[in-house]
C-alpha cells in the first residue's frame, strides 16, 4: 500500500505543514505497511530546498516541474494558472 500525497507547489506554506504532519505518523503508516510518497510542484533544486527544511529523505518526495498531474487530476495549480 502506497499513501501519495499531492500537494502544491514545493516551497508553499500548506505544503509544509502537511509535511510536518506527514512526517510526525509516518513510523505509524510504516508499521502498517504503508509507504508514503509526497508530489508537489516545483523543480529538483526546490525539492533538495524542502526536503532539508522539512527533513524529509528525498526517496519520498517527487517534483513535477510543470504541475502535470495537477492539471491531469483537475487540481488548482497555483498562480498564473487559467
Amino acid at each position: 500500500k502506497t499513501l501519495v500525497v499531492v500537494m502544491p507547489q514545493l516551497g508553499d506554506f500548506d505544503s509544509g505543514e502537511y509535511t510536518e504532519n506527514l512526517m510526525a505518523v509516518r513510523s505509524d503508516l510504516q508499521k502498517a505497511g504503508i509507504a508514503l510518497r509526497l508530489i508537489g510542484i516545483g523543480n529538483a533544486a526546490s525539492a533538495r530546498r524542502f526536503a532539508s527544511f522539512n527533513h524529509v529523505p528525498m526517496d519520498l518526495l517527487y517534483a513535477d516541474l510543470v504541475g502535470s498531474l495537477h492539471q491531469r487530476l483537475g487540481l488548482h495549480g497555483g498562480p498564473n494558472w487559467d
